[in-house]
């Protein structure tokens, strides 16, 4: 399963529609969360239409926030993820609620020898510079769900 950090994040205004909604479709095409195939059909067809933009490619671009937000969430786990824009406006991507992540963190830890050998869990790093790395551990094993410089 592919982490779901990985993609992108893309300013809206400074693109066109038409890079925009190629950029979503490289995001549904990356990740392909359950339900896409049909957001990836339609946003192909909007990409091929003569009038393609407007009201109708804006719903689709809603619809596919949703998508990839419902898909990391259940790959994560957890609510504090989402993709869509930014908080405060701007770029698209995946956004963590650093905050919440926090807060919903089974174990915070300023070094990972801290994690208990064998540990499952919710581990949220947080070094000496502020910087946040989020883990989901299992049996001792860890995966990087998201790192916040």
């Amino acid at each position: 399963m592919k982490q779901p950090l990985i993609g992108c994040a893309f300013d809206p205004e400074q693109r066109n529609d038409q890079e925009n909604i190629e950029a979503y479709l490289a995001e549904l095409d990356y990740y392909r969360p359950r339900g896409s195939r049909a957001l990836r059909v339609e946003g192909a067809r909007l990409l091929s239409a003569d009038d393609p933009y407007g009201e109708w490619a804006h719903e689709w671009m809603h619809d596919a926030d949703a998508c990839l937000t419902e898909w990391a969430r259940r790959v994560a786990r957890h609510e504090y993820i989402s993709f869509g824009p930014f908080e405060h406006g701007g770029a698209v991507g995946f956004y963590i609620d650093v905050d919440r992540a926090i807060e919903d963190a089974d174990l915070r830890v300023d070094d990972l020898s801290e994690v208990p050998r064998g540990f499952s869990g919710f581990v949220v790093l947080v070094n000496d510079h502020g910087n946040v790395t989020g883990l989901q551990f299992s049996r001792g094993r860890r995966r990087e769900l998201f790192a916040v410089v």
